[in-house]
């Protein structure tokens, strides 16, 4: 069949645009990783490299003396990155440099000092087994030295081994694969090509993450925010190998003995100048300014800042500024400011400022400001101003402000100002202002006790519990007709009396208000036996004029005529005292004059006493 022109013109013009379109993909790449197909028969170097340069469409630049220009080259490359090809015919003897378009040419370090034992330089691709694919973001190292590196985004690397042995072990480790192991010879100068295989269906090559994972979760990320994934982070998130290292110096994180590969060692001694990071502490840690262990700590670590563990920790830490433990502490800890424990602890922890536990905590907790427990807790906290535990606990609470509790406690609450229990508590709330609690077997000591219920007493100023001892009172006696009280308190055992009363009469009329305790044993079922102590104003007129004091001895019995009601009444021993110089006090006996049975000038004192038996009648409610 025969080819019209026109059909042959398509032809040329469509095998024109897919040799064009193949060049510009191939000059997307950077120079070194540009892909050709070329020969050399005996070519010298200047004249291979202008035929590299002509096929990869970039530039060389070097110095001509770097090599050695009488060698015949004759060698056959299909398909291979520009990289490639200058290993492959100056193995060993330059280094590559990109800018831009070009390439600079420069003499190897093993070329230029071969007198000194030359370091092992192994370079090479890492492809995924199954696809081919170069992968980027792997982890090569050797656990002898140390030495590390990482695969560009193309899968190429170079690492270089001081003091190589004989034969060194090289791992290749890559999150998503089975790590391998290779050993390579002292004197190779072979270009690698090392496949790996994979360990999770559908990773994909091109990103070099396994679907739905976090580019990192190490430590260092929750400590430090960098914005790019780090060689460091690379190598602590692909290496599974645990190192081990007796000793080691840094500087500052990475910067030291261990290198890119500091996350990666657990030390048995170490010694950061600055600060350090490193897998974990066996023994003994101290930074001039700080510490981080991303995995564990076992031993002494000493910080002038900052101790962080990323695991567990156990032994002693002290900081000048804040200790933090992300697993569980076992660990004494003292800190100028802070400890922070986000998981169990269980050794005694000292600091100027706070003290946090997030999980459970059995220990002694001492803080110039607060203790904070959100787990179950046991043990002795004390703080200059604030305990707060949110969930079940028991053991010893001393404050200076306040003690604040949500779950159950059971144990003893002390402290300057406030107890707040939340829930059920067994023990004794000591403070001297307010005391608050659930449900309580026990006893609330203080200024204002509030209880929901109490098996025990309440000893204060005011003290009320819902299921507790409430009566209002009116009454009439030998001086007041007309009396109001209110009897308060955890039980019938013991409680708080507000009274007040009035003497109606012709001009001013007498008035009185006073407060007391009291308590009422039962007898028998209807009947109670009536002790009460109160001291009352006395007043005329104006609210104070002057100091009129009458108290009372009431012992009486109480007889229970209905569920929420009763009588009362008996004898009453009552105690005035009056100034002598104020002539204007109130004369209390205008109807009824009782025989006095004791009265008293104290003329230091300038006080006039009087004592007199008496009587009281009332009827109660609730």
């Amino acid at each position: 069949m025969a080819v019209s022109s026109k059909q042959f013109l398509l032809a040329i013009i469509t095998l024109c645009f897919f040799m064009a379109a193949s060049q510009a993909q191939n000059s997307q790449k950077s120079p070194l990783e540009r892909e050709v197909t070329l020969s050399f028969n005996f070519d010298k170097a200047d004249g291979a490299l202008r035929k590299i340069e002509q096929q990869a469409q970039i530039n060389f630049s070097y110095n001509p003396s770097i090599f050695d220009l009488k060698k015949d080259i004759t060698a056959q490359f299909e398909n291979k990155s520009v990289r490639e090809i200058l290993n492959s015919l100056f193995p060993g003897q330059l280094e590559f440099k990109e800018k831009g378009n070009y390439v600079i040419l420069t003499k190897s370090q093993l070329a230029k000092n071969e007198s000194k034992q030359p370091p092992l330089i192994i370079t090479g691709y890492v492809i995924d087994s199954d696809s081919g694919l170069k992968i980027g973001a792997v982890s090569i190292y050797d656990k002898r030295t140390l030495s590390a590196a990482i695969t560009n985004r193309y899968g190429y690397f170079k690492i270089e081994i001081n003091k190589p042995e004989d034969f060194s072990e090289l791992t290749i480790s890559k999150k998503g694969y089975a790590d391998k192991t290779i050993t390579v010879s002292k004197n190779s100068e072979e270009f690698l090509t090392i496949s790996i295989d994979s360990e999770i269906t559908g990773i994909d090559p091109v990103t070099q993450l396994p679907p739905d994972e976090p580019e990192t979760s190490s430590a260092l990320r929750d400590v430090v925010k960098p914005v790019a994934m780090t060689e460091r982070e690379i190598n602590m998130t692909n290496i599974k190998d645990t190192l081990y290292r007796k000793f080691q110096v840094s500087v500052f994180p990475f910067v030291g003995t261990n290198g890119a590969l500091s996350g990666n060692v657990v030390n048995e001694y170490s010694l950061n100048i600055f600060g350090g990071y490193s897998m974990g502490t066996s023994k003994f840690e101290v930074g001039g300014y700080f510490n981080i262990n991303r995995a564990y700590m076992h031993g002494t670590q000493l910080a002038g800042f900052l101790n962080y563990v990323g695991g567990d920790a156990s032994g002693f830490q002290a900081a000048g500024f804040t200790n933090i433990v992300r697993g569980e502490s076992h660990a004494w800890q003292m800190a100028g400011s802070t400890n922070v424990n986000f998981d169990s602890a269980s050794k005694p922890q000292f600091a100027g400022l706070l003290n946090t536990n997030l999980n459970n905590s059995k220990s002694l907790h001492m803080a110039g400001l607060a203790n904070f427990h959100s787990g179950y807790y046991d043990g002795v906290a004390i703080s200059g101003l604030l305990n707060a535990n949110f969930k079940k606990s028991k053991g010893t609470l001393a404050a200076g402000m306040a003690n604040f509790q949500i779950g159950d406690y059971h144990g003893f609450q002390v402290s300057g100002l406030t107890n707040l229990n939340f829930g059920r508590m067994e023990g004794v709330q000591l403070t001297s202002l307010l005391n608050i609690s659930g449900n309580l077997r026990g006893s609330q000591i203080g200024l204002v006790n509030i209880a929901d219920s109490v098996s025990g007493v309440q000893i204060g100023f005011i003290s009320f519990s819902r299921a507790g001892y409430h009566k209002i009172e009116i009454s009439a006696d030998e001086i007041f007709y007309a009396n109001l009280a209110l009897r308060t308190g955890s039980s019938n055992a013991f409680y708080n009396i507000f009274t007040a009363g009035i003497k109606p009469q012709s001009g001013e009329p007498y008035w009185t208000y006073g407060y007391g305790v009291g308590s009422s044993p039962r007898l028998a079922k209807w009947l109670y036996l009536n002790t009460d102590l109160t001291a009352h104003q006395v007043s005329k007129g104006n609210p104070v004029d002057e100091f009129h004091l009458l108290s009372k001895f009431y012992l009486g019995l109480e007889f229970q005529v209905a569920r929420k009601f009763s009588i009362t009444g008996a004898a009453t021993l009552n105690s005035y005292l009056t100034k002598n110089t104020y002539t204007d006090y109130p004369y209390l006996f205008t109807d009824y004059t009782p025989k006095i049975i004791l009265e008293e000038n104290y003329s230091s004192a300038d006080l006039n006493h009087q004592m007199w038996m008496g009587w009281k009648f009332g009827l109660r409610f609730l």
